[in-house]
């Protein structure tokens, strides 16, 4: 993923699926690359920790949201 200011992650890891009322496929991001997005959280959240990002996997791309498992830390 890679934003406006030029932070870009790269990492993989299993897709999930969340069933909910309205299913959703989550990766879970890697704690040390959370860590870096946690430094950086307040600056470019939008609110309830949603921090903006334009995602690609493989050639498909798309703008999305990442959101903490834990609004506890970094919704303040």
């Amino acid at each position: 993923m890679r934003d406006p200011d030029g932070m870009e992650l790269e990492f993989s890891g299993a897709v999930w699926h969340w069933r909910g009322p309205a299913p959703f496929y989550f990766v879970t991001v890697p704690e040390e690359e959370s860590l870096d997005l946690q430094a950086v959280s307040r600056e470019v959240s939008y609110g309830w920790g949603m921090i903006p990002v334009k995602a690609q996997v493989g050639a498909t791309r798309w703008e999305t949201a990442l959101f903490p498992k834990d609004c506890s830390t970094s919704c303040r």
